[in-house]
This record gives structure tokens, C-alpha cells and sequence, in this order.
């Protein structure tokens, strides 16, 4: 994946804190669609990737914006907990 995070950032987003996280409780592409939505919400987030056969999410974000704290808030408002 080069540079990115798997979320489809392109090596020119280097500035970005980039995750990847295993997210268990995703059940299918309703689930995916409901927390790329959820976590696209988060001011400074700028690409999110959520794979509901993986069952992983990979995101990249600017640290000054938001936090990893924050938007694991965020995954748990929407009904999911990293592995």
C-alpha cells in the first residue's frame, strides 16, 4: 500500500496520523457504511476505509483536528469496539 494507510491515501498525505484497526463487530456492509459515515463526520478525518469482509477500518486523519481517542469515541457511539 505504499505510503497510505489502506484507506486510499495517497502518498502525498504524509502529514496524516494514519490507523488501522480490527473492528469485530462488523457484520456486514450496513455496518461498513454506518461507521465510514460516522467516522467521516469527525472534523480533520480526510479518507476512511471500512471492510466488512476484513472487518477492519483504516483511516487517516490530521492529529491537530482530531484524535485517535476521539474517533474510537466515536466508533463506540456507533456500536462497535476495536479488537
Amino acid at each position: 500500500m505504499g505510503d497510505g494507510c489502506g484507506c486510499g491515501c495517497s502518498g502525498e498525505k504524509k502529514e496524516l496520523t494514519k490507523v488501522n484497526w480490527s473492528v469485530p463487530g462488523i457484520k456486514c456492509e450496513g455496518c461498513a457504511g454506518k461507521l465510514e459515515t460516522a467516522l467521516k463526520e469527525v472534523a480533520g478525518v480526510k479518507c476512511v476505509s471500512v471492510n466488512a469482509d476484513e472487518k477492519t477500518v483504516a483511516l487517516g486523519f490530521d492529529a491537530i483536528q482530531a484524535s485517535e481517542a476521539q474517533l474510537l469515541e466515536v466508533l463506540g457511539k456507533a456500536g462497535f469496539a476495536v479488537a
